[in-house]
């Protein structure tokens, strides 16, 4: 039996760049901290032999590499938001361990400041400058 043809040549090296190009996701998704350490991952190399009708001698070739992969860790937070009813300032800030005040003045202070229109600040609060 002669069989000239081996995963590397099928395609003409495609199917080998397909398939390495899979192993390096499934490396980098193992090692992934976002990913579950635990979960499973898979990488499969499917071949479809489908032969002529008219001629068994012919098969078409049908090469696919797939991969499942661990789903990234959800990122949750907490973020406090407040509005300064003196200054009409909105602020939100992600939530750390040393908190500051949400409306602190002071040099190390870094809140996300949003300026509303005036005209928001008077329908919503009721507030003129």
């Amino acid at each position: 039996m002669s069989i000239d043809m081996t995963l590397a040549s099928i395609g003409h090296g495609a199917l080998s760049e397909k398939f390495d190009d899979a192993l390096i996701d499934v490396i980098k998704n193992t090692t992934n901290p976002n990913t579950d350490a635990t979960t499973k991952r898979k990488l499969v190399i499917e071949l479809t032999f489908t032969p002529d009708k008219n001629d068994r001698g012919f098969c078409g070739l049908s090469a696919k590499v797939t991969t499942k992969l661990g789903a990234t860790k959800p990122l949750t937070s907490l973020v406090s938001m407040g509005f300064d009813h003196e200054t009409g300032e909105i602020a939100a800030v992600e939530h750390a361990a040393v908190q500051q005040s949400l409306f602190d003045k002071s040099p190390n202070a870094a809140p996300v400041s949003v300026e509303p229109k005036h005209e928001t600040l008077q329908k919503v609060v009721g507030i003129s400058r």
